[in-house]
């Protein structure tokens, strides 16, 4: 076989084995008070393993979820992790806080399932996983 086939293969075998290193999906549906949430909600899946990379998906009109690793990279790794699900916020130009993105201002979540202490636990297995996740709508804000 002459060398820069051979190198051709040995470059796209290098490139198909790399793509596998990450073996597990995660889809599913999210709810808000048994509701579907809206488009643009973030979900995070931020695993236990410290050396572990996070994934983040976020909801279309009908609250379903793709976790990906990046724009080009689906998936999650597999293991126990925490799920963290949070309304965007948008900036205004001048760099200042601007509120949240349009379309989801009557959307409440309860703040103690946004970050890394949310108590909302999942496990992902190696494979295809369909992960429907429920969250209680937040209690009404108190008038001041």
């Amino acid at each position: 076989m002459k060398p820069r086939r051979l190198a051709i293969i040995l470059l796209v075998t290098v490139a198909l084995g790399c793509g596998r290193r990450m073996e597990s999906t995660v889809s599913g549906t999210l709810t808000v008070a048994g509701e579907p949430a809206p488009a643009g909600v973030e979900v995070e899946f931020l695993p236990r393993a410290t050396e572990a990379s996070p994934s983040k998906g976020v909801t279309d009109a009908g609250g379903r979820y793709l976790l990906r690793f990046n724009a080009y990279v689906a998936g999650a790794m597999p293991g126990d992790h925490v799920v963290s699900v949070t309304i965007p916020r948008i900036s205004n130009p001048d760099g200042t806080p601007g509120g949240v993105a349009p379309g989801l201002e009557r959307v409440q979540i309860p703040p103690e399932y946004s970050g890394p202490s949310s108590p909302l636990l999942q496990t992902v297995q190696p494979g295809r996983n369909v992960i429907d996740l429920e969250i209680p709508e937040a209690p009404p804000r108190s008038a001041k």
